[in-house]
This record gives structure tokens, sequence and C-alpha cells, in this order.
């Protein structure tokens, strides 16, 4: 936490040999050394908690199946990569063969240049959905690139393709708060239909300037 030395090549070395991590909570959160893409932590097959893992770190990308090593066990990436401002590139992937994860809460708060994400589609959370909350998921992502549209100017995907896995999800709370690219296209009407446990959208939409 907060080691101003430790690089990529130093964490390659510290972390592998032992499959047996279950929680990197704030592991190298704030090293302010850390550039480019995320380290592998394909070794830890038996991670279930990333909080804070990244936070404030000067990482640029998130390579594609990125947890896919502990897809059977991985349940919360709570502000994992938060606060991590040069961060620009995720793979789609990221969440989609996680089926015990429950809690996505601020993973990309405050990556204001993340642009990319979703910009192929909403449909990014895992297949088998068990996330109860996605809370101020992408906080602050004033850069997010949304889906493309059709030759008629309707959107490929909406917000609708988002919720509609999360079928157990209870709170949604600030998830586009600032994102300033999200316009009205992108909500079709209903947009928590399938979502009948949902308890809480406190500022969701808030501070979303092109709505």
């Amino acid at each position: 936490y907060s080691c101003s030395l430790i690089d990529s090549a130093s964490i390659r070395k510290l972390i592998s040999g032992n499959p047996n991590i279950t929680s990197a909570s704030n592991a190298f959160a704030s090293c302010s050394n850390l550039t480019g893409a995320a380290p592998s932590i394909a070794e830890w097959t038996k991670l279930k908690s990333a909080s804070y893992m990244l936070r404030s770190t000067k990482i640029t990308s998130i390579p594609s199946n990125y947890f896919n090593n502990c897809a059977s066990t991985l349940e919360s990436t709570y502000y994992a990569f938060s606060g991590c401002g040069e961060l620009n590139t995720v793979g789609h992937d990221i969440f989609k063969n996680l089926s015990k994860l429950t809690d996505i809460r601020g993973t990309f708060s405050g990556c204001s240049k993340l642009s990319t994400f979703i910009a192929d589609d909403f449909n990014i959370l895992p297949t088998t959905c068990n996330i109860v909350d996605m809370s101020d998921l992408f906080y602050g992502c004033s850069a997010l690139r949304m889906p493309s549209k059709d030759s008629l100017g309707k959107p490929l995907s909406t917000l609708a393709d988002l919720f509609a896995p999360a079928t157990k999800l209870e709170r949604a709370d600030s998830v586009f708060w600032g994102v300033n690219t999200l316009t009205s296209e992108y909500l079709p009407d209903a947009i928590f239909e399938n979502n009948k446990s949902l308890i809480a959208i406190v500022g969701l939409f808030n501070g979303c300037l092109g709505l």
C-alpha cells in the first residue's frame, strides 16, 4: 500500500508461486510506480476479494479475461481499480465468467479516462449473474464512450442490456454519476424490468449533463 518503488516487474516476482491467495484487498493500492497493463494475477485461482487491489495506481489497461482464472471463487471487485486516472482500456469481458461475483461497487469509480469498456455494447455482466450491488460502478467516468448506433441513429445497445442479467440486484446508486456522454437514446422504458429485488437507485444519473 502506497509503495512508490514497486513496479509491474516487481509485482510479477512478488505474487508468483502462491496460488492460495484468497484476498488481495489493498494489495497494491496507491503504488505510484505501477504503470501500463494491470499485472497478471493468473496464479491466484482461489481469489475471493479484489477490493481496492489496484486503487489509485497508474495502470492504463486491464486485459481481457483478467479474472478468468479465479472465476469460480471471486466474489468482490469493490473499488478494485477506483481512482486509476490513467486507465483507458478494459477488456469487455472482465466480468463475463464470474458467476460468484456479488459486489462490483465502485470498480471503476474515478477512472476519468476510461473510454472503450462499453463501446461495443452494455452487455458486460456475467451470463449467470449474482450481483447484488453495483453502486458507483462508473462514478466519474466522464470519458466513457457509449455503444455505436445504426444507420438510422438508433443505439445498438441500451441500459436495458446492462441491467437485464442482474436479477438479484438490490442497489444501483450513482452508477453513472457524472457520465456526461450518456444521452437519452440509451434509456429505453422499463430498464429495471428484470430487477425485482432492486431497492435503491440514489443518484443514478446525478451530474449526467447529456441527459
